[in-house]
């Protein structure tokens, strides 16, 4: 278990997270009060995922958007 303080290096942040690079070799994504330790190599694969699920909600929304309101069931 790691127990000495780590310095870290902010690489990148946003209105709902940051990422920071660790003197000791891991990948810090934070969001909220969560925070993940990562392998570095974990981190690009876990953007290609987070930017295929951003774009398959936005077409989702955009499809949904423009579809009128359905009748109600009439008795």
């Amino acid at each position: 278990m790691h127990t000495r303080s780590c310095d870290r290096r902010l690489l990148a942040s946003g209105e709902f997270a940051l990422v920071e690079m660790c003197d000791c070799g891991a990948v810090h994504l934070t969001v909220g009060a969560i925070t993940l330790r990562l392998n570095p190599e974990t981190l690009p694969a876990l953007a290609e995922v987070v930017g295929a699920a951003a774009s398959e909600l936005a077409l989702h929304e955009l499809l949904h958007a423009h579809r009128p309101a359905r009748a109600e069931a009439r008795s």
